[in-house]
């Protein structure tokens, strides 16, 4: 009885884990989205990759910080890379290596 309530709640924890990290893609990929089209940027491949996962502090508390990254073009002849910032579930920068400089966009200010 025991062995199959500690499956069950592995199982429940793997779900969950998923379910965590498939929310917070989609929440890059709407940030990417919304940023090259307000950029006139072509966004390659439609796809954000997690390129990094660690522990950063937030307001004093232990918090999930996850770095996605994605790949653009601002004419169809080159590919330029550009990273979003999540903690937790919250994206709080995008920053774009773009051909005139780099663009560093935070997504906590007003």
């Amino acid at each position: 009885m025991r062995a199959e309530l500690l499956s069950l709640f592995g199982c429940g924890a793997l779900v969950a884990t998923w379910w965590w990290a498939v929310q917070g893609r989609e929440l890059v990929d709407q940030v990417v989205r919304r940023v090259c089209s307000d950029l006139a940027l072509q966004r390659l491949d439609e796809a954000v990759a997690l390129e990094r996962i660690g522990f950063t502090r937030d307001y004093g508390r232990l918090a999930i910080r996850r770095l996605y990254a994605f790949e653009f073009s601002h004419n169809g002849a080159d590919r330029r890379r550009g990273h979003v910032c999540l903690v937790n579930a919250i994206a709080l920068w995008v920053h774009l290596e773009h051909p005139d400089g780099p663009i560093h966009i935070d997504l906590t200010a007003p």
